[in-house]
């Protein structure tokens, strides 16, 4: 089993402000500092600020052809 993401992984901020775009619709980003986010959240605040390293090699690796590898395409094909 491989857990797999796109080939062109994106940060938070751009996700938000391209599911905007494709509903049309404007994006509001909000920076929460971390002091308030472990505060409220806890050891659960991980969760949210912690980085992850992705990749879709492996599924590219075998033979794996995304439908939709860019964001953009994806969030209009949802959004349609």
């Amino acid at each position: 089993m491989i857990n797999a993401v796109a080939p062109h992984p994106v940060r938070n901020g751009e996700l938000v402000r391209s599911i905007a775009k494709a509903m049309k619709q404007p994006a509001l980003i909000v920076p929460a500092p971390a002091l308030v986010l472990r505060l409220v959240l806890g050891e659960m605040s991980a969760v949210i600020l912690n980085s992850n390293r992705i990749s879709a090699e492996k599924a590219l690796d075998t033979g794996f052809e995304f439908q939709y590898p860019e964001l953009g395409k994806a969030l209009e094909a949802i959004f349609r």
